[in-house]
């Protein structure tokens, strides 16, 4: 008697087929997501996401130049007077066409140093012009109050430059503040050409940003389209 439940093995050249596909599929690997927990993130950290280099030798981090101005505002209720910021102007070097180094000069004293592939960079010209603004405005005050004793100044000029990996999504920066001088650099065996920058050390700061875990997730995908954007570019800054 047979059983009617009993499957059968298909013979060879059998029109049986085996019509579960997704069973032999391969697996999809799962992708694991970034994310960047701000609690982790050390000063040593940023100086080394600072540092770290591409493929091609370029710096992985955002540089941001920032020139603004701290006007004294007087409040005269409380008779004392108060710092308004206004800024002046501000520069985004792009960083694949940038090389970073940074260096101790002495236990006080650091160097910043950004090389680009040419004299002519557009934004090595930018950062020298607001370098040499912020100079000129800083050695203007300084002459005034040698001039006049009781002059107070206007404004306090500022000058940051704020350098943030690229593996922290933008969370986490290094900043420097007035440079106590600058001088230009090459470096003929690599054809780079660019610009040394010294900075105090007590004016050296690192900062993690204040972000909820979704607004980490968004700025990290943007970042992410950003990066996809540049990588389907062939414009370079150099003339």
């Amino acid at each position: 008697m047979s059983n009617e439940n009993t499957i059968m093995p298909v013979q060879e050249g059998s029109e049986e087929k085996d019509t579960n596909v997704l069973a032999h599929a391969p697996v999809p690997e799962e992708v694991e997501e970034k994310i960047i927990h701000l609690d982790d993130i050390t000063a040593s950290d940023i100086f080394e996401g600072v540092l770290k280099k591409t493929e091609d030798g370029d710096t992985a981090c955002m540089i941001m130049c920032t020139l603004e101005k701290y006007k004294l505002m007087e409040d005269k209720e409380k008779n004392e007077f108060f710092a308004n910021r206004k800024t002046i102007s501000t520069q985004t070097p792009e960083p694949e066409f940038t090389d970073i180094d940074i260096y101790a000069l002495s236990d006080d004293v650091w160097v910043v140093s950004l090389m680009f592939d040419s004299k002519e960079d557009a934004y090595l010209v930018d950062i020298m012009d607001q370098l040499n603004q912020h100079k000129n405005m800083i050695m203007n005050i300084r002459r005034r109050m040698a001039e006049n004793d009781n002059y107070t100044p206007e404004y306090i000029p500022r000058y940051l430059l704020t350098l943030a990996p690229y593996d922290f999504g933008g969370l986490a920066s290094l900043t420097f503040m007035d440079p106590l001088d600058y001088f230009n650099a090459e470096d003929f065996e690599n054809k780079k050409y660019g610009i040394h920058i010294l900075f105090a050390t007590d004016n050296m700061t690192f900062e993690r940003a204040d972000a909820t875990e979704e607004e980490i997730v968004d700025m990290q995908a943007e970042i992410e389209r950003e990066e996809e954007e540049k990588r389907n570019m062939t414009f370079r800054s150099s003339f």
